[in-house]
């Protein structure tokens, strides 16, 4: 059994996970700036389906599910 007053172990899962969600935000955070630099410079007529899609994408993402980020 257990000591319930010893020190919990290091959750590597947790850890891994913080990281995993922080590398989705950097990695959407890059996609969208990608995105809007080429509509903007190329096809300005797409700017506003764009920002319709990556809104409903921002609804959808992942980390929401880790808590408050």
């Amino acid at each position: 059994m257990e000591n319930p007053t010893a020190e919990p172990k290091f959750d590597s899962l947790t850890a891994n996970l913080d990281i995993g969600s922080d590398l989705a935000i950097l990695t959407m955070g890059s996609s969208i700036w990608l995105i809007n630099s080429y509509c903007n410079r190329r096809r300005p007529e797409m700017e506003a389906a764009v920002t319709t899609v990556l809104a409903d994408v921002f609804r959808l993402t992942p980390w929401d599910a880790f808590g408050d980020r």
